[in-house]
C-alpha cells in the first residue's frame, strides 16, 4: 500500500497520521517532505506524527522526520512521535532517533505532553560567524516563507 497522510487537529496540535509505506519512491517520500514543510510554512508548532499504521519506512522518510523535527524545534515547536510498530520502530530505533525524538504509545498521553512548558533555552546575542542565518539575522527569501523555515531549509537545501 502507498503511503497515505491525512491531517487532524486537536487543539494547537496538528496530528499528522501516516500508513502505508514511506519508501524511496520519490513521488511518496516527496510527499511526505512537502506535507511536513507545509505545516510550518502555516507556523503550526505542535506536531504529533501517528506511525501507527505505517508498515515501511526508509532512509528518504527518516530524513523528512528529521528535517521536520529540527526546523520545529528551532522555531520552538515540538513534533513528536506516536505509536512506532514493527518495521518503523526497528528503523527509528537503528537510527537512534527515539534517543531524540520523543515518543509515545497513547495518544492522550502524547497530546498532553503538549501542554507542558518546553525546556528553558539560553537567550544569547551572540551569533558566531559561521552559523547559519537565524529568523533574527536572515533576509527575507522572497518565498513568502517565514524567515526561521528559511533558516532550516539552508540546513537542508531546499532554498
Amino acid at each position: 500500500m502507498a503511503l497515505q497522510i491525512s491531517v487532524r487537529q486537536y487543539n494547537d496540535v496538528i496530528i499528522v497520521d501516516l500508513s502505508g509505506k514511506s519508501t524511496i519512491d520519490a513521488s511518496e517520500s516527496e510527499l511526505l517532505s512537502k506535507r511536513l514543510r507545509a505545516l510550518t510554512d502555516y507556523g503550526k508548532r505542535k506536531v504529533l506524527l501517528n506511525l501507527a499504521n505505517l508498515t515501511k519506512m526508509d532512509s528518504t522518510g527518516i530524513s523528512a522526520i528529521v528535517e521536520s523535527y529540527l526546523c520545529v524545534k528551532h522555531q520552538k515547536g515540538a513534533l513528536k512521535l506516536l505509536s512506532p510498530r514493527g518495521r518503523v520502530l526497528e528503523v527509528l530505533t537503528l537510527f537512534r532517533l527515539l534517543e531524540t525524538i520523543p515518543s509515545f504509545e497513547d495518544e492522550t498521553q502524547a497530546l498532553a505532553s503538549f501542554r507542558w512548558p518546553a525546556e528553558p533555552t539560553p537567550t544569547t546575542n551572540h551569533i558566531p560567524p559561521s552559523a547559519p542565518p537565524s529568523p533574527s539575522n536572515s533576509q527575507n527569501t522572497g518565498t513568502g516563507r517565514p524567515d526561521g523555515f528559511a533558516w532550516c531549509c539552508t540546513l537542508f537545501g531546499h532554498i
